[in-house]
């Protein structure tokens, strides 16, 4: 991407590169039976332990959509591995290495970084509704406190302060990540990522500025509302995240809720309702207002 982007020539080389290395991880890493990758040994012997690696895979891309949706559905969101009480332990929870040791080691509890790139991880094969779990439970978790601890129990999401850390960069980035998917402005590439998921009964307002613009979103009442320099452009049902355009135009309308939602939008002061299920996406054209996906 970044070879496409300041056109230097190589874009086919690293794609070759990067292909080369999905391929390896799969051949080498990924065990069909168990739906996920191990590491193996110096003696190229695999190692029994399922560890959380596999979402920094994914964090990657080197997954295909099969393999993500395994790992997924058969281990993170399992509540005997991996979905625990405070989720993302390094290591499952029912396995023979796993140790809930608070002394920031991987070797079980939830990291903090863990829970940074899990954001990334999960949007690459679509499990927009997963994010909201754990980005809803770590703010809240951290909201208890406001402090940013590196690790915390599995089973109890107490703060592991070993070492006393209350400022652990990845646990703080993280939170500010989550709060722009679900109640702010993400911005990448050529899409803007407006949070549409509201926070229960409460009114919230969040605004970034970006080459000259501001960019804002307004929630209150059950309802979100995107604006461009305090012009409209969208409004929606909270449960959603929207995607637009640097002009504004809604592209997509995604429900990042873990049930199904009935959605009213108004763009462009026309109004529609859809129904949407969890991580469903309705692709949005001008001309027939949506086509679900």
């Amino acid at each position: 991407k970044i070879s496409a982007l300041i056109g230097n020539g190589l874009e086919k080389e690293w794609n070759d590169k990067a292909q080369a290395v999905h391929e390896k991880l799969q051949s080498y890493l990924w065990d069909d039976k168990r739906g996920a990758c191990y590491d193996r040994n110096r003696s190229n012997e695999r190692m029994p332990a399922l560890i959380h690696n596999n979402l920094r895979a994914m964090y990657f891309g080197s997954f295909t959509q099969p393999m993500a949706d395994r790992f997924v559905k058969e281990h993170l969101m399992n509540p005997r591995e991996f979905f625990t009480p405070f989720p993302l332990p390094s290591i499952a929870v029912n396995d023979t290495a796993f140790r809930n040791h608070s002394n920031n080691d991987w070797s079980g509890q939830p990291e903090g970084l863990t829970y940074q790139r899990a954001i990334r991880a999960l949007e690459n094969y679509g499990y927009f509704s997963e994010i909201t779990v754990f980005g809803e439970k770590l703010i809240d978790c951290v909201g208890k406190r406001n402090t940013f601890p590196q690790q915390f129990d599995p089973f109890t999401g107490e703060f592991s302060e070993a070492d006393k850390r209350t400022d652990y960069g990845p646990t703080a980035l993280g939170i500010l990540e989550y709060i722009s998917r679900f109640y702010g402005i993400h911005i990448q590439f050529d899409e803007i990522y407006w949070g549409a998921l509201g926070r229960d009964k409460h009114e919230t307002s969040y605004t970034q500025h970006w080459d000259g613009d501001a960019f804002s979103v307004q929630t209150k009442d059950g309802t979100t509302t995107g604006f461009i320099n305090g012009k409209e452009m969208f409004r929606v049902t909270n449960g959603v995240r929207v995607v637009t355009d640097w002009k504004g135009k809604v592209t997509k309308i995604i429900n990042i809720k873990g049930i199904p939602l009935d959605v009213d939008y108004r763009i462009d002061g026309k109004k529609q309702l859809v129904k949407l299920l969890p991580n469903q996406i309705l692709n949005i054209s001008r001309r027939n207002h949506g086509k679900r996906s």
